[in-house]
């Protein structure tokens, strides 16, 4: 199951919202069968913060995409065992 986006304000950031999104997501995954959630997200330092949310949240990368959303950066799709 891939996971596409989960937003939260800036203004909101560090209330818990961001995992409760995505605790939700998970249990519904699980809920219709799925064992396995992926995040698809850019190698850039933009994303740093979204990248260490989700492996706080026990997601790891399994690939990475050379130059995919354009020179420099990377995609990278991190899995999470569910």
């Amino acid at each position: 199951w891939d996971i596409y986006w989960i937003a939260v304000s800036q203004a909101q950031r560090g209330k818990g919202i961001g995992k409760m999104l995505d605790s939700t997501a998970e249990t519904a995954i699980r809920k219709a069968g799925g064992r396995l959630a992926f995040i698809e997200t850019s190698s850039t330092p933009l994303y740093d913060n979204t990248r260490r949310f989700y492996q706080a949240r026990g997601y790891e990368q399994i690939a990475r995409i050379p130059d995919f959303y354009m020179p420099g950066d990377d995609k990278l799709i991190l899995q999470k065992r569910l």
